[in-house]
C-alpha cells in the first residue's frame, strides 16, 4: 500500500464512522426533545431523555445499522459518493420530523395531556389550574393538576375516571400521594376533605376534593 492510497482510505473510514455518529445522535436526540418539553421539569425532562439514549441507541442497532451498512456496502462496491450521507442519515430524521410534528399537533397542555392519558375531558369552565408532569419511556408517568370549578362539574369528573370514595383517608397526610402544588391550596389544611381512588390495572387515579366541591387535586399515574 503506497502513501497516496492510504491517503485515499482514511478519510473514507472516518467519513463513515462520523456519519453513523451522526445518524445515532439525530436519532436519540428525537426523544430527548419530546421529554425536555413534556416534563414541568425541563431539566429531569432533559435527563430522562439522555438516560434513555441507551436503550435507543440500542434499538438504532436494530433497525437502522443494516441499513447504514447496505448503503455503505452498495456505495462502496459501485465506488459512488454523491448522496450517501443522505441515504445513511435520512431514516433518523424521521423520528424527528415525527416528534416535532407531534409537539405542534398535540401539545403538553394540561387539556390535552389529561385527554391523552385518561380518555377525559378536563372542565371547560375550570378556574385556577395548576400542573405537574412527569414520566415518560420507561419514567412511570405522574401527573398532578389542581383546578376550581362547580360541584356538578367534579361529580362528573368523579363518574368518569370511576374512582370511588376513600372512606379510610379522613385527611391523614401519609394516607395520600398527592403532592401539593407550589402555587395552590394545600389540600392537607381542608376540613372534611375527601379522597377517591382507582387503582386498577397499570394506571391509578387520585383525586382529592374539599367538602364543597369546588377545589380539586387529581393525579394521574402508572405503575
Amino acid at each position: 500500500m503506497n502513501e497516496t492510497e492510504s491517503i485515499k482510505r482514511t478519510p473514507l473510514h472516518f467519513g463513515i464512522t462520523l456519519i453513523i455518529s451522526i445518524s445515532i445522535c439525530l436519532f436519540n436526540f428525537a426523544f430527548i426533545i419530546d421529554q425536555f418539553s413534556r416534563w414541568s421539569d425541563h431539566i429531569r425532562g432533559l435527563q430522562n431523555g439522555l438516560f434513555h439514549t441507551i436503550f435507543h441507541s440500542i434499538g438504532w442497532c436494530i433497525y437502522f445499522l443494516p441499513w447504514s451498512l447496505l448503503i455503505y456496502g452498495i456505495y462502496k462496491w459501485r465506488k459512488l459518493q454523491k448522496y450517501r450521507t443522505h441515504w445513511i442519515v435520512s431514516p433518523s430524521i424521521l423520528p424527528l420530523i415525527f416528534v416535532l410534528w407531534s409537539l405542534f399537533t398535540n401539545p403538553p397542555t394540561p387539556h390535552k395531556r389529561f385527554k391523552s392519558l385518561t380518555k377525559v375531558d378536563l372542565p371547560q369552565d375550570l378556574k385556577n389550574l395548576n400542573h405537574h408532569f412527569s414520566g415518560g419511556g420507561i419514567a412511570d408517568y405522574f401527573d398532578t393538576y389542581y383546578f376550581e370549578t362547580s360541584p356538578e362539574k367534579i361529580d362528573k369528573l368523579i363518574l368518569q375516571l370511576q374512582v370511588t370514595l376513600d372512606e379510610h383517608y379522613e385527611g391523614k397526610l401519609s394516607h395520600s400521594i398527592v403532592p401539593v402544588l407550589k402555587g395552590s391550596p394545600n389540600y392537607k389544611e381542608w376540613s372534611d376533605a375527601m379522597q377517591y381512588k382507582n387503582n386498577e390495572g397499570t394506571w391509578f387515579y387520585s383525586l382529592i376534593t374539599n367538602n364543597n366541591k369546588t377545589q380539586v387535586y387529581v393525579v394521574v399515574g402508572c405503575i
